[in-house]
């Protein structure tokens, strides 16, 4: 038996309370535990104490944006005005004072306490959900009703498949050079013979396609980023739509606009009658409702089955999640765009104000992505940071609250017109896409598309320029 074997912990031995005060300790005062946490950051959502969660959730956030999460830092940003100065003093003290209470473990040990604790959190789920079914099945006996789809099973599915997912989101995925390269080469000889077996899923722009090396990749999250006025949710929804053309199932959640909005705009793009007359249809022409009638019927025998719009009024990550497999299971959903992610609420519904708050959001995103493997791409605000620069075109630190973000993305997209600043412009109806941050393929590369806004339409010819200035 091995040393490890030998020294797991009775789960009983331990209180919830002295469990999160050692794994605390062991995470600011051991280097090794303090390193796996830095790689592997842990989870929150299992701890009791707010006082703990608030200041691992400091320290994970630190991580998401490359800074050491030091004592101090941490400290600091737990009571961050010049006034707290008492407050930080007297919060220092008691981590110190915890360092000799509950002294660190070494790394195999907190890896049994952050597993049991994370188990505690579950068997309470369990039994609060097996309580909540057991009342449900009640009133059905009670009040039986002539409904095919009950809603208790699919209470009962949904939290079961969340309960499992908790403890197989951990399992290491592990190969040794041999099989992980024959089984790469097999993979990339099966999407030859067959194109529709691919890792990316197409933007709808072959000019885009080609510089995102076949289009948004699975598994991952991309960012469409802009300033108000650039058109961010014109340029999604163009995206979607052509995308459906070339036969991606595609889904649009939007949480800014309702459903209706997202409509008018895409009955403005696919029959060119302008969106001013759609928003006002006493002005609508005969002709034009007659445009408006063929271009819609056209779309929904061609694509409209592609193309699936909701609308939510908020959203966080497991909610987001839920919705995917959803329209995964029923239509093959592959690609999703959210619009957008800095309006998401946090787990618990709350909405972000902390870095911590965003980094837990992109972390979550990430992990999601990971899980369903559909292209997930998102809206995203810019600082006003872009304004105070003479080149007002955005770069990735402009991204709003940008640490983890920028981080966790595999690309990072801007938009700019140059007409909004400058009205002069020789390049009035230009939309200048601009590729940074591209983890599978080139960066700083700009493509600039013809648009026009009065009917909702980007166009596919593209102007291509070397760098994104």
């Amino acid at each position: 038996m091995s040393s490890t074997q030998q020294r797991v912990l009775p789960e009983n031995q331990f209180t919830v309370r002295r469990r999160e005060n050692i794994i605390l300790s062991s995470l600011l005062f051991d280097k090794e535990c303090r390193e796996l946490a830095i790689q592997k950051r842990i989870e929150t959502a299992h701890f009791q104490d707010k006082r703990i969660k608030k200041i691992i959730d400091i320290f994970n956030g630190l991580c998401s944006s490359n800074i050491p999460p030091r004592l101090d830092i941490i400290v600091e940003q737990f009571f961050p005005k010049d006034e707290d100065e008492p407050k930080r003093k007297k919060l220092l003290e008691d981590l110190m004072k915890l360092r000799d209470t509950c002294p660190p473990s070494d790394v195999e040990l907190f890896k049994q306490h952050t597993f049991f604790l994370k188990k505690h959190k579950s068997l309470e789920k369990l039994r609060k959900l097996l309580n909540q079914a057991l009342s449900m099945i009640d009133k059905e006996e009670q009040n039986p009703s002539y409904d095919k789809e009950t809603k208790t099973f699919d209470f009962l599915s949904n939290q079961f498949d969340d309960l499992i997912k908790d403890f197989t989101l951990d399992e290491a995925k592990s190969l040794n050079l041999s099989e992980g390269l024959i089984g790469l080469v097999k993979r990339i000889r099966d999407q030859q013979k067959n194109p529709t077996i691919s890792e990316t899923v197409s933007t709808g722009y072959d000019e885009i396609d080609e510089k995102l090396s076949g289009g948004y990749r699975r598994g991952v999250f991309s960012l469409i980023c802009a300033r108000p006025a650039m058109g961010k949710t014109v340029y999604m929804l163009n995206q979607a739509i052509e995308a459906a053309k070339k036969g991606a199932k595609v889904l649009f959640v939007s949480i800014e606009m309702d459903l209706t909005q997202c409509l008018q705009r895409i009955l403005s793009k696919v029959s060119a009658v302008k969106m001013k007359k759609i928003l006002q249809p006493e002005h609508i022409t005969d002709p034009e409702i007659a445009e408006l009638d063929a271009a819609a019927t056209e779309a929904a025998k061609l694509y409209g089955k592609n193309l699936f719009i909701e609308e939510v009024t908020s959203i966080n990550a497991p909610q987001l999640e839920s919705k995917i497999k959803f329209y995964q299971k029923q239509f093959g959903v592959e690609l999703v765009f959210v619009d957008y992610i800095q309006i998401m609420k946090t787990r618990n519904n709350n909405t972000p104000k902390e870095v911590s708050d965003f980094s837990e959001i992109s972390y979550d995103l990430r992990e999601l992505a990971k899980a369903t493997q559909v292209a997930l791409v998102l809206g995203a605000q810019l600082s006003r940071d872009v304004e105070k620069r003479d080149d007002k075109r955005p770069l990735d630190s402009d991204l709003k609250n940008s640490g983890s973000f920028e981080q966790d993305a595999a690309a990072i997209i801007h938009l700019y017109r140059d007409v909004v600043y400058n009205k002069d412009t020789e390049e009035k109806r230009i939309l200048e896409v601009i590729i940074g941050k591209n983890r599978f393929g080139e960066g700083n590369i700009t493509i600039k598309l013809p648009y026009d806004y009065s009917v909702q339409s980007i166009y596919q010819k593209a102007v291509q320029t070397d760098t994104a200035a």
